[in-house]
C-alpha cells in the first residue's frame, strides 16, 4: 500500500469518527493532541509495558461491566420486571416443585450470606536433623567396649534393644 493511500484511508477515518462522535474534524485533531499531551510517558522496559497494558484491559472490562449493568437495569426498569421478586414468589408457589424451589433458595441464600473464603496461613517452623553414621569397617577395640558397658546399663531394658536384635538364619 502506498503512503499516499495510507493517508487518504486515515482521513476517511477521521471523517466517519468525526461524524459519529457529531464533531467537527478539526475538534477531532484537538481532542487527540490533548489526550496525546495528557499522556504519560510511554514505559522504558517490556514488564513496564505489560503492566500498563494488564491495566488498560482491566479499565475496559469494568466499563464493559458496568455498561452491560447500565443495559440490564435501564431494561429491567421500562419492563418494571424484578427477577429477585420473581424469584421468591416461585420458590414461595406450592405448585413448584422442591428440587426447583431447593435451587431457588440455595440462589438467593448464596447471595444473602457471605461465602467464606479459605485462607493460607504460612507458620514458620523449624526442625533438626542428626544422623549419625558408623563405619564397622575402621572398628576399634576400645569404642566396641563403649558400645559393651552401654549393653551393661542397668536402667536399659530389652525393650529398647528390639530394632537392633541380631537376625540370624
Amino acid at each position: 500500500m502506498t503512503p499516499e493511500r495510507k493517508a487518504q484511508l486515515s482521513k476517511q477515518a477521521d471523517k466517519a469518527t468525526a461524524a459519529r462522535l457529531k464533531i467537527s474534524l478539526e475538534e477531532l485533531y484537538e481532542r487527540r493532541a490533548a489526550k496525546a499531551a495528557a499522556a504519560p510517558p510511554p514505559p522504558k522496559n517490556m514488564k513496564e509495558r505489560v503492566e500498563i497494558e494488564k491495566q488498560e484491559l482491566r479499565k475496559q472490562t469494568l466499563r464493559r461491566s458496568r455498561d452491560g449493568m447500565a443495559l440490564l437495569d435501564e431494561a429491567l426498569a421500562e419492563t418494571g420486571h424484578n427477577p429477585l421478586l420473581a424469584l421468591i414468589e416461585e420458590a414461595q408457589d406450592p405448585d413448584t416443585k422442591s428440587a426447583d424451589r431447593i435451587r431457588i433458595n440455595t440462589f438467593l441464600s448464596e447471595r444473602k450470606v457471605a461465602t467464606l473464603k479459605a485462607i493460607d496461613i504460612q507458620q514458620e517452623t523449624k526442625m533438626n536433623v542428626s544422623v549419625q553414621v558408623q563405619s564397622f569397617a575402621d572398628a576399634h577395640p576400645e569404642a566396641m567396649k563403649r558400645v559393651s558397658e552401654i549393653k551393661q546399663d542397668p536402667t536399659l531394658t530389652d525393650e529398647m534393644y528390639e530394632e537392633f536384635e541380631e537376625v540370624t538364619e
